[in-house]
């Protein structure tokens, strides 16, 4: 077994739910962290993310949660395992507003 330490990047450019990460077929993800930070000067922002088997309703990790003007919110704090094709998305309650960045590692 290979574990691949890995990391994404994303602006939520987009107010629609959007897919963060999927795991990979025949792989197993261990989520380490997820921040959302509010890069926006002026106004607070909000949070939803959630995570799911691909085709199933997804449970949300949170909903709504409040991202102050900059400055950022640790939404996962505990590691949360993944199965192949799990997913993990994010949306924002404003365009721009939100950067997220995602720590995991992949178990192959």
């Amino acid at each position: 077994m290979a574990n691949t330490f890995k990391s994404n990047f994303l602006n939520l450019g987009t107010t629609a739910d959007t897919n963060l990460y999927t795991t990979p077929v025949a792989t197993t993800t261990l989520v380490k962290s997820l921040y959302a930070s509010n890069v926006d000067g002026t106004n607070v922002a909000y949070i939803n993310v959630s995570v799911g088997a691909t085709g199933a309703t997804a449970a949300y990790i949170i909903k709504e949660g409040i991202v102050p003007t900059k400055s950022a919110l640790q939404v996962i704090t505990e590691p949360i395992v993944l199965e192949a094709e799990d997913r993990i998305n994010v949306q924002a309650s404003a365009v721009d507003d939100i950067d997220i960045v995602f720590s995991y590692m992949e178990i192959t």
